[in-house]
């Protein structure tokens, strides 16, 4: 990249990764042959399919957080585009602890109320609601967190991964269309 940049008058940034994606890619295929103690082993012991499928629901999160970003950015600054974005993604990593929990744990107390047959009040339906309405709108990033089934080594069914991908593709086409309504009526120029 430095090269081009420098001799040719060329794209540093552009050169740099025209010319890092082969040659990691083949360095991660070389390193394939070699077991933490760099003793040659076969290509197929080393290579872990798990490890690509948590980076391709890391890649898939990448996508939820570009549409928060592009949401965002029609009516924000750069500053406040970032702030947002970054806490979206920590909130949507505390959304199982911040809303799940308590949404379960209001749900059983509505279900043994009404089990009971008694009468639920507002305040633990307006409870429920507000719960159910925040973990509807917070992505859950832990969705596409494996880390804990990679260091447990865990096997990832395939169901989880096709209902990660469909809740990708809703949260996106949803924030890709609050942006457009978003940018509908900005002034441009």
């Amino acid at each position: 990249g430095a090269w081009m940049n420098f001799f040719y008058g060329r794209s540093f940034a552009a050169w740099t990764l025209t010319l890092s994606v082969p040659f990691l890619g083949l360095a991660y295929l070389l390193s394939l042959f070699f077991n933490a103690e760099f003793k040659s082993v076969p290509l197929g012991l080393q290579f872990e399919p798990e490890v690509w499928t948590a980076l391709f629901l890391i890649a898939l999160a990448t996508l939820v957080l570009n549409a928060i970003a592009i949401a965002a950015s029609t009516r924000l600054g750069q500053v406040l585009t970032l702030t947002i974005v970054v806490g979206m993604f920590l909130l949507g990593l505390l959304s199982d602890w911040m809303f799940g929990r308590p949404l379960a744990e209001a749900s059983a107390a509505i279900a043994e109320v009404t089990g009971a047959g008694g009468k639920v009040s507002v305040a633990m339906y307006a409870e429920w609601a507000f719960l159910s309405l925040c973990r509807a709108a917070v992505p859950n990033f832990q969705l596409f967190w494996l880390a804990d089934a990679l260091t447990q080594k865990k096997a990832i069914p395939a169901d989880y991964f096709g209902f990660a991908i469909a809740y990708t593709f809703a949260l996106v086409t949803g924030l890709l269309a609050v942006a457009t309504a978003l940018f509908q009526r900005r002034e441009v120029g």
